[in-house]
């Protein structure tokens, strides 16, 4: 398991096409560092997503992906991971449980 640097000020528990993007960018940078460390790139993009007719988010798919270049050898990995309402809180309840006085900058274990 690696740890990394994050501004977690951006992540918030709620349920939003802008805050899971954000959240996309933080679970690329879990899986890179935890595969990679140091090395390597990450990039979190939304596949999919569905909207009720009031235009709340009720459903998303991420694609997630990190990966290692160098010179004349290329290696990628992914991940696509789906969320509704329920899973996402649960998920960020567990990686992020509540505590007052958070740092905007914290070292992150992710399990």
């Amino acid at each position: 398991m690696g740890s990394f640097y994050y501004d977690v000020s951006k992540l918030k528990k709620e349920f939003t096409e802008p805050n899971l993007i954000n959240y996309g960018d933080f679970i690329a940078e879990c899986f890179r560092s935890s595969n990679l460390f140091k090395d390597g790139w990450c990039e979190s993009k939304v596949l999919d997503l569905k909207k009720d007719k009031d235009d709340n988010l009720e459903w998303i798919q991420l694609h997630i992906r990190w990966g290692l270049d160098e010179e004349g050898y290329i290696q990628e990995w992914y991940e696509t991971l789906e969320y509704d309402k329920d899973s996402f809180l649960k998920e960020f309840d567990k990686n992020f449980p509540s505590k007052k006085g958070k740092p905007k900058l914290e070292v992150v274990k992710w399990v």
